[in-house]
């Protein structure tokens, strides 16, 4: 970057985060822009800040102000090799840089703090949106008012915009502005898009966002009855997504995507709730199943369903062969009915292992 067109010191503040890097904030009223400073080698580009600068009521981020008491106060001593200690000592440096973040901050103008601060994520890139383009404050408003900043966070992520160069951010914001969602979206992914998919996008939490669940939502509402599901669902999580695309597309139903989407996530897998025999159903029956799981009201039930079928499933199922032959003592049950009824006959619960029998996890003998 040339010498002429570099910030003035005095219109900057100097935020230290990393070792060797260094932030230079530019103050609102000379043009609210952000570069970062490596120390070696020396250079200089204009990037967007990661941190969060304001709470939701436009004051300044605590977690910001514990950042730069860290990064500035915190001392490592390592004579010891095989110890490490921590000094914390508040330096008038820190206790300066804090005080000139506030003051930087303290100017931007309220009504732009108190939207920027609704933002959980990207926030930098909303506050640079207001200062460089006229209207767009108006637009980020209009949004929260109405629907939310899912689909302007959403269009953000898609473009990985905190990478891009500041022309190209400008230009995107514009684009937000004046074209339709729609046209927006299908340029970021170069497919047509479903209008599921904007419906989609609004039910899910802003700050959770990110390009491979955005594209787990495309590829959901590529499908007709999938997209119709997603659409009627009161709600939607992130963690939910890659879950429903494995629901096979025979099964689909709003009722029973209604369920699932409040249920499933990192921690509670579809194969936990429906096993893959009944996902991958003998295709004479999948039709029942579909109408049986569509009339249930909430997990319980589909529960119960669940296991009905399975218990018709397995009962029909052949097992995979013994990995121990047959004997005088041993004889192996090679089908599900016949594990049932071993399971009737010794009082136990083995027919509760049929699955993983036919997984090739377990195998039983009598």
């Amino acid at each position: 970057m040339h010498q002429d067109i570099l910030p003035h010191p005095e219109q900057i503040v100097t935020l230290s985060f990393q070792q060797n890097q260094e932030y230079l904030l530019e103050q609102w009223e000379h043009g609210f822009k952000c570069w970062l400073k490596i120390l070696d080698p020396q250079s200089l580009r204009r990037v967007c800040l990661d941190y969060r600068l304001l709470e939701a009521d436009g004051s300044v981020s605590k977690k910001m102000l514990a950042f730069l008491a860290l990064a500035n106060d915190m001392r490592i001593m390592t004579d010891d090799p095989l110890k490490i200690t921590l000094s914390l000592k508040t330096t008038e440096q820190s206790r300066q840089t804090r005080q000139d973040l506030e003051f930087l901050l303290a100017a931007i103008p309220e009504s732009i703090r108190l939207i920027a601060g609704r933002f959980p994520k990207l926030q930098y890139l909303a506050l640079e949106g207001m200062r460089h383009i006229p209207g767009f404050d108006d637009f980020l408003k209009q949004e929260i008012d109405h629907v939310g900043l899912s689909y302007v966070i959403g269009v953000w992520r898609l473009a990985a915009a905190d990478t891009l160069p500041f022309v190209m951010r400008l230009a995107l914001a514009e684009t937000m502005m004046h074209n339709t969602r729609i046209d927006t979206l299908e340029s970021l992914f170069d497919l047509p898009c479903a209008k599921g998919l904007l419906k989609g996008l609004y039910k899910l939490k802003p700050e959770a966002l990110s390009r491979e669940n955005i594209w787990n939502l495309f590829d959901l509402t590529a499908r007709h009855e999938k997209s119709r599901a997603i659409c009627m669902c009161p709600a939607l999580t992130t963690e939910s997504l890659p879950e429903l695309l494995q629901v096979p597309n025979w099964m689909v139903t709003p009722g029973l995507f209604q369920i699932l989407s409040a249920e499933l996530d990192e921690n509670q897998s579809l194969s936990s709730i429906i096993p893959p025999s009944i996902l991958n159903a003998p295709y004479d029956i999948r039709l029942p199943i579909k109408k049986s799981f569509s009339k249930a009201k909430n997990l319980a039930e589909l529960e119960r369903r669940v296991f009905n079928w399975a218990d018709r499933l397995y009962d029909q199922a052949n097992f995979p062969e013994p990995p121990i032959k047959a004997s005088e003592f041993l004889e192996p049950i090679r089908t599900g009915l016949a594990l049932r009824r071993e399971g009737r006959k010794m009082r136990n619960c083995v027919v509760g292992y049929a699955e993983q029998v036919l997984r090739g996890d377990f195998y039983f003998y009598h």
